[in-house]
Parts: C-alpha cells; sequence; structure tokens
C-alpha cells in the first residue's frame, strides 16, 4: 500500500503543479495579449497617414461604381427619369379625370341656363370654339365673355336661397 500512497502523492504533486502552471500559463498569455494590442495600436497610429490615403482611396472608387450603378451622369439620368415618369403619371391622371371635368361643365352650363349639349372643340393651336346649345359659336374667350352674366346670377341665386349668416362669414 505504501507504493499506492506514494502514486497517490506523486499524482496529487502533478495536479497542483500543472494548476499553478496553467495559471502561470495564463496570466503570461494575458500579459503577452496586453503587449500584442498595444502593438497592433502603436502600428497602425504610426500608420496613420497611409491608412487614410487608403481610406481616401477606396471612398473615391465606391462613389465612382455607385454613379455608375446608378446611372448618375450630369444632368442626372436617375432624376430625369423620376421627372418622366411624373409628367407621364401628371398626364395620366389629368387623362383618367377627364369625364369628371366634363360633368363639372355641363353642371355649369346648365345653372347659367345655357343648357347641356353644347360642343367645345381645339382648334390644335390653343385656340378653342365653343358652341353651346343656346346658339352660341365662338371662341373661348367670347363664350366665357357671354357665360360670365349666367354664372353670376346662378351663384346670386344660390346664395339667395341659401344665405351665409354674418357671423358665420367673419
Amino acid at each position: 500500500m505504501s507504493q499506492i500512497k506514494a502514486l497517490n502523492k506523486t499524482e496529487q504533486a502533478i495536479v497542483g503543479a500543472s494548476h499553478t502552471l496553467g495559471r502561470q500559463a495564463a496570466g503570461d498569455m494575458y500579459n503577452n495579449g496586453k503587449l500584442a494590442g498595444k502593438g497592433f495600436y502603436k502600428g497602425l497610429e504610426e500608420q496613420q497617414r497611409h491608412i487614410e490615403q487608403l481610406m481616401r482611396k477606396i471612398a473615391r472608387s465606391m462613389v465612382e461604381v455607385i454613379r455608375r450603378e446608378l446611372g448618375i451622369h450630369s444632368p442626372s439620368e436617375v432624376a430625369r427619369w423620376h421627372g418622366q415618369m411624373f409628367a407621364e403619371g401628371l398626364a395620366k391622371g389629368i387623362d383618367d379625370s377627364s369625364g369628371k371635368v366634363k360633368a363639372a361643365a355641363k353642371r355649369l352650363a346648365g345653372a347659367t341656363g345655357l343648357g347641356a349639349g353644347g360642343v367645345i372643340a381645339g382648334g390644335g393651336g390653343g385656340d378653342v370654339h365653343v358652341t353651346a346649345p343656346n346658339g352660341f359659336i365662338g371662341s373661348q374667350a367670347q363664350f366665357a365673355a357671354e357665360l360670365a352674366p349666367g354664372i353670376q346670377k346662378a351663384i346670386l341665386q344660390q346664395e339667395h336661397r341659401n344665405p351665409i349668416p354674418q357671423a358665420a362669414a367673419a
């Protein structure tokens, strides 16, 4: 049994020495890591001017690639495309609403006593000719001049039927 006790005692000594060695190695590795970090930092610090030059080079390259990929030129083709899409959308919106404009014009003609069924025709050069059911034929400006008294009369009649109290108007 004395040999077993001796083996156990030797094993305990080995385990103790291993723990001591491990703690010592860990401390040394920690200190070496700190020193490595300081060395890395110091190396970066000494190379700062070169690192900044490289960063500028990379930034210029990025801008060039982004401009090329997005089709950005002078003038900007991207902005041009958005402008075209806006104009097309606006034109489509106007076209889609033309029925509402016609209906409102018919209601207006009815309110002025001119009646519905008139014709408005563009001359292509911006000159608009109007044929109204009351027999009027002429330019848009002439029609507006004849229409104005009727509109004014309709507005006054509407105000007479629905007077706005002075307190509410203020």
